[in-house]
């Protein structure tokens, strides 16, 4: 007797305990299932909703006063974020997002737009808050940018924590903005495993000595080439690239850009290469609206040119060694129209600037 009652609340313990881990899967998988850091895709909450779900609630929304429209989660096929008929601009805010234990992190955010925006008139804006520092802008789209999603990414942010703030702004009945997939998640890191071509998966692993990743370099990695020569042999993106001891990148064909992204860098340490091996059109191209680059150089770069896209920021570039240019260094962000129609900056005079800090010498062909 004694012996049946100790099998049948060891049972019953057994039961409540299964039951407690399912009550605990569903309460902290929250909006996720992709591992990221924080996401939010909306299809856990109400068609109609204006702020998300928990205490405080994962986000917010601030509709403009006197707004003739809607500012709150759809259902178009799947629920997605939509602002219609804003006459000033509504504000879409995550919660603060802990990211003291994940390294570098990026924001991934789905963006699109209705037929009839107006240029310089109607826009969304986003920007990301770290440490409840100031507001600081990294993506702007006006007049009519876009009728599919599109991905727009910022990389390369430190900190402890992180808010994703976004403003749209809207002026007639048929106007919207959507946002989707927000996500915030840890900048990966892909390393050379072996040497060959940039766009084979083969070589390209998440650890120093793994296997392959499945992967191949993006604007939202880190990438390191560590004893390995690896080709260009397409036009390629980093968010971050460090040539090591024993490393090459070199051109494989004319005419291909490598595009460093959203306030990233280029390091080529002591003992790494990187060439055009007599390539022409070996360009290196620094690619954001407002964020600075870095470009150090502890041994040698040879290559077409160095562009910068930017309207404000700049790059600053150091180390040891030489950089050769075999054309020339272009500042190519469109100054004029960043003064003229980029409200609400507007009369904000564009300031790029280049900071050479080189103990070597700066070469440029023309």
């Amino acid at each position: 007797m004694v012996f049946r009652k100790l099998i049948s609340r060891g049972s019953r313990l057994r039961t409540f305990m299964m039951r407690m881990v399912i009550v605990f899967l569903i309460l902290f998988a929250g909006h996720s299932s992709t591992g990221q850091i924080w996401n939010e895709d909306f299809e856990l909450d109400a068609v109609g909703a204006t702020s998300g779900q928990g205490t405080p609630p994962r986000w917010t929304s601030t509709p403009p006063g006197g707004m003739l429209g809607w500012f709150e989660v759809v259902d178009n096929s799947n629920k997605e974020f939509e602002g219609n008929y804003l006459t000033a601009a509504g504000v879409w805010e995550s919660e603060f997002i802990d990211i003291s234990s994940s390294g570098k992190v990026y924001i991934s955010v789905d963006i699109k737009g209705t037929a009839g925006l107006d240029d310089g008139r109607d826009s969304i804006n986003l920007y990301y808050q770290i440490n409840n520092g100031p507001e600081v802008q990294w993506h702007k789209e006006t007049a009519v940018f876009s009728l599919v999603y599109k991905t727009v990414s910022v990389v390369n942010l430190t900190g402890d924590s992180i808010k994703v703030i976004i403003r749209m702004r809207n002026g007639d009945t048929d106007e919207s903005h959507f946002i989707d997939n927000i996500i915030v998640d840890a900048q990966p890191t892909i390393y050379s495993i072996n040497s060959g071509d940039w766009n084979d998966q083969a070589n390209w692993s998440y650890s120093r000595s793994g296997g392959s990743c499945s992967c191949t370099p993006d604007g939202l990695k880190t990438v390191v080439i560590q004893s390995h020569q690896i080709d260009l042999n397409v036009s390629g993106d980093a968010a971050e690239l460090i040539i090591e001891n024993g490393g090459t990148l070199s051109w494989k064909s004319n005419d291909l850009d490598l595009e460093i992204w959203n306030g990233g860098g280029l390091e080529v340490q002591s003992g790494g290469i990187l060439t055009r091996d007599d390539k022409t059109g070996a360009h290196l191209i620094f690619e954001h609206t407002w964020k600075d680059f870095y470009l150090i150089a502890d041994d040698s770069i040879s290559i077409s040119s160095i562009e910068l896209g930017n309207f404000q920021g700049g790059l600053t570039i150091s180390g040891s060694s030489d950089i050769y240019l075999a054309d020339n260094f272009y500042i190519t962000g469109d100054g004029d129209q960043f003064w003229a129609d980029q409200i609400p900056f507007q009369n904000w005079l564009p300031e790029i600037s280049v900071e050479n800090n080189l103990t070597g010498t700066l070469n440029l062909g023309n």
